[in-house]
């Protein structure tokens, strides 16, 4: 089962043609990655609060975030909604300025360490 060895395998999750896992040595050559849009400064802002959140703790689940932020909802590209906390933490683990250290009944928990083995 992939959660009960994910922090023994040499694994990142990330992004390529689509979301998945592959091994460290390939996820190291897509970073620094340039990214699809720019940032306003009030996302930069949240961001920054996040970053800064998350580097406290050993990992975060996206709901600790929540709890802590309360960044609301926002329309998803589906045409529901999600929460915009897991929105910037998506964006920040496709910038780089996060990474997935293990997985906990399949959610995603958010590290801010240096990506595995330094860039």
């Amino acid at each position: 089962m992939l959660e009960a060895r994910y922090t023994k395998l040499d694994i990142e999750e990330d992004f390529f043609i689509n979301y998945g896992f592959m091994p460290c040595a390939i996820q190291r050559l897509m970073h620094p990655r340039v990214p699809r849009t720019m940032l306003n400064k009030a996302t930069q802002q949240q961001m920054a609060a996040i970053l800064e959140f998350v580097s406290t703790h050993p990992h975060l689940h996206p709901r600790d975030v929540e709890a802590h932020f309360s960044h609301g909802r926002a329309a998803n590209a589906w045409g529901g909604s999600s929460n915009v906390s897991t929105y910037l933490l998506d964006s920040m683990h496709y910038r780089g300025m996060l990474r997935i250290v293990k997985r906990e009944r399949g959610i995603r928990l958010y590290a801010a360490e240096a990506l595995r083995d330094a860039l």
